[in-house]
Formats: C-alpha cells, sequence, structure tokens
C-alpha cells in the first residue's frame, strides 16, 4: 500500500508519518506473513527511510559538538556515534 503512494517527497509527508507508515507495513506483512518472513519482507521495504532518520537524528545531535563547552561536544560527539552505529550496523 505505502508502495503504491510514491516517495516521501512526492506525498509531503513529514518523518514522522514515514516512520507511521513503517510501522504499518510491518504489521501488514507480518500478518500476511508470518513473524520471520513477514519481519524479513518489512525490513527490506522499509530500511531507507529507517536510514533516513536515523542520519537526520545524527545531524541533528552533532550540532551540539560545535558548541564551545567541553561537555557538551563530548555528549554531542558521543550520541552523534551512537546513532549513527546503530543505524547501519
Amino acid at each position: 500500500q505505502a508502495e503504491a503512494q510514491g516517495t516521501a517527497e512526492d506525498r509531503g509527508s513529514s518523518p514522522e508519518e514515514d516512520v507511521r507508515d513503517c510501522e504499518n507495513i510491518v504489521r501488514e506483512e507480518v500478518s500476511r506473513n508470518g513473524l520471520v518472513e513477514g519481519t524479513r519482507r518489512a525490513i527490506s521495504r522499509t530500511g531507507g527511510v529507517i536510514t533516513s532518520a536515523g542520519i537526520i537524528l545524527a545531524g541533528t545531535f552533532s550540532v551540539l559538538a560545535s558548541l564551545p563547552l567541553r561537555d557538551l561536544v563530548q555528549l554531542g560527539f558521543a550520541v552523534t556515534l551512537g546513532i549513527l552505529l546503530d543505524t547501519f550496523v
């Protein structure tokens, strides 16, 4: 269903709506194909959206690393690195 609607840019949707769409895709695939196969199919359909959200979130936290306070630089670096690891690994 979500594939037929086009990309986020085509629909003008927000990241929150994209994540909600991903949740619906997971539920739909699991109900049709069972837990293991449904999860496998849902991940293949939603991976790009989740990766994009992770990159945007990491970019947001990386701003902390540009502040003049040492503690915030360390926090910004640690959170950004953690998000990127979670997104790609």
